[in-house]
C-alpha cells in the first residue's frame, strides 16, 4: 500500500484509485472547500488533474490528516525508516510560509539561548531545517568535497 501512495509522475491511475479508495471522503472535502467539483473531474476522467490537485494540497488539510492517522501506512513507513535514518527532514519550498520561517527563526534562537545558558555539557539541539534548492545542494556538495580534500591533505594516513 505504501508504494501506491508514494508521489510519482502525474497520470498514475493506479495511485489515484488507491488514494480515492482510501481517502476519498477527505480528498473530496478538501477540493470542495477550494471550490473544485471532485465529482465533475471524476466523471470527466480528468485523472491527471485530480492527481496533481491531490499532490499539491497543503499540509493543513483533511487529506493530510487522514494520511497522518493511517495506521497501516504508518507501519509501512516504519518498515522503511531504517533506510532513511541518516537523512535530515527539510521543508518543501511551497510549504515554507512566512509563519514557518518566523517559527524556524524563533526555534533557532531558543537553541542558541539554551546552548549559551546550559553550557557545553548539555545535548545540542539541531537548528530547524530549511528548504533545500538545487543550487544549495550543489554548494553543499562542493563544500563537502573541499572538506574531504583538506582532510586528505592534512591527514594522509587517515
Amino acid at each position: 500500500m505504501g508504494a501506491a501512495l508514494r508521489a510519482g509522475p502525474p497520470g498514475g491511475r493506479r495511485r489515484l484509485a488507491a488514494l480515492i479508495s482510501r481517502y476519498g471522503e477527505a480528498i473530496e472535502a478538501d477540493l470542495t472547500f477550494r471550490g473544485i467539483d471532485f465529482g465533475t473531474l471524476w466523471r470527466e476522467r480528468r485523472w491527471r488533474l485530480l492527481l496533481n490537485l491531490i499532490d499539491h494540497l497543503p499540509t493543513a488539510t483533511h487529506f493530510m490528516e487522514a494520511v497522518a492517522m493511517d495506521e497501516e501506512l504508518a507501519r509501512a513507513r516504519e518498515a522503511t525508516a531504517a533506510a532513511r535514518a541518516g537523512r535530515r527532514r527539510t521543508h518543501r519550498i511551497s510549504e515554507w510560509t512566512p509563519e514557518v520561517a518566523v517559527g524556524a527563526d524563533i526555534h533557532d534562537l531558543l537553541v542558541l539561548l539554551l546552548a549559551a545558558t546550559t553550557g557545553k555539557d548539555g545535548p545540542r539541539l539541531p537548528f530547524y531545517p530549511r528548504p533545500q534548492t538545487a543550487a544549495g545542494q550543489l554548494e553543499a556538495a562542493r563544500r563537502q568535497a573541499m572538506h574531504e580534500q583538506t582532510v586528505r591533505r592534512l591527514l594522509p594516513h587517515a
